[in-house]
């Protein structure tokens, strides 16, 4: 996101306002889960994209997150499964088998 302290503050407020007006909007807990991205809270952002994929299933991009917040947190196992998840969701996406491999070296070392 790029944002300043007060910026990512104002922006992570209105993405929790959001998600929470609109608590069946997958859209909505993706957002809020980039928006915790930004100030590094990596486990509400962990859930926030959790939840999106919940909502929706085929959500790529939310999944993807959920994959790269849990290698993040250094769950590599976990990650793993939810990119294995996505290339048959979506073979096609170069960034999730490049996620997937980094994640297999991590795995074995």
């Amino acid at each position: 996101m790029g944002c300043n302290k007060e910026d990512c503050s104002s922006q992570l407020l209105y993405y929790e306002e959001l998600a929470a007006a609109h608590p069946r909007e997958a859209s909505h807990h993706r957002d809020l889960g980039l928006a915790y991205l930004a100030v590094d809270a990596l486990k509400r952002a962990e859930a926030a994209f959790s939840r999106a994929v919940e909502l929706d299933g085929e959500d790529h991009a939310a999944g993807f997150w959920v994959g790269r917040t849990r290698y993040l947190r250094g769950q590599y196992e976990s990650a793993a499964r939810m990119f294995e998840r996505l290339t048959g969701l979506v073979p096609g996406r170069y960034e999730t088998h490049a996620d997937l491999g980094l994640t297999y070296l991590f795995i074995a070392h």
